[in-house]
């Protein structure tokens, strides 16, 4: 199957899903591989996906312009990283991989999601990257701007940079994050707490929920999950 076939077959096969689920709000849109240059060595250790929005109900098409415009930028900046990851690996193995995981749809806001595993310099990272577009504008929010919007009485704020696609929240928040898992969640663990206290999230939007997932720990990786808020 060429590529161009696979492409349609993908979209198609989303279109048919979205009919037979009975869905009040499609979404039409393709996934692809991202070409990204360099040596054939460098290319054999990325793999990075994007995705083209084609229609979503209550979203006009200059916004979906807009949010096309948005995903490009996004991911070139995981083409960036993976570039600087490929060359801290010093001759050593290495890996970096975007998957697309899923676009969802809420009342205002279409979140953009992806799976990133990766190798780099040595340290293995499995985390997830979302980026949320306002369906009316389609604009790419900020994550703290996003929260202040959803959840007007928390209190959030960056990570320093260059983790500045993290917020920190505060701890009433969080504990009403956690509190929130053990109910929802039977898997949850009670070990989980602390690391969800002290951790740093990246967020999207999921119906009425604020879904923050946490930053990558090896030795709390049952921890990751995604943390529910409803707003």
């Amino acid at each position: 199957m060429n590529t161009k076939s696979s492409w349609s077959f993908v979209l198609a096969s989303l279109i048919l899903g979205c009919a037979r689920a009975g869905a009040a709000n499609p979404i039409e849109y393709s996934v692809q591989e991202v070409k990204v240059g360099g040596s054939k060595s460098f290319q054999m250790g990325v793999s990075i996906e994007s995705i083209r929005l084609r229609s979503a109900q209550g979203v006009r098409k200059s916004s979906v312009a807009s949010i096309n415009s948005g995903i490009v930028k996004f991911v070139t900046n995981f083409a960036i990283e993976a570039r600087q990851c490929g060359n801290a690996s010093q001759g050593n193995p290495w890996e970096y991989k975007l998957s697309f995981d899923k676009i969802v749809d809420s009342r205002d806001y279409l979140s953009v999601v992806y799976n990133k595993d990766t190798v780099c310099a040595g340290s293995p990272e499995v985390v997830k990257e979302a980026a949320v577009f306002s369906k009316e504008s389609g604009a790419l929010m900020s994550p703290v701007k996003l929260v202040q919007t959803l959840l007007p009485k928390a209190s959030v704020a960056n990570e320093p940079a260059p983790r500045s696609h993290l917020i920190i929240f505060d701890r009433m928040t969080l504990d009403r994050m956690v509190t929130a898992a053990a109910a929802l969640s039977t898997e949850y663990s009670p070990d989980c707490d602390n690391f969800a206290k002290t951790s740093s999230f990246r967020v999207w939007v999921d119906g009425r929920h604020l879904i923050a997932f946490p930053e990558f720990s090896r030795t709390h990786s049952r921890c990751q999950l995604e943390y529910s808020l409803d707003y």
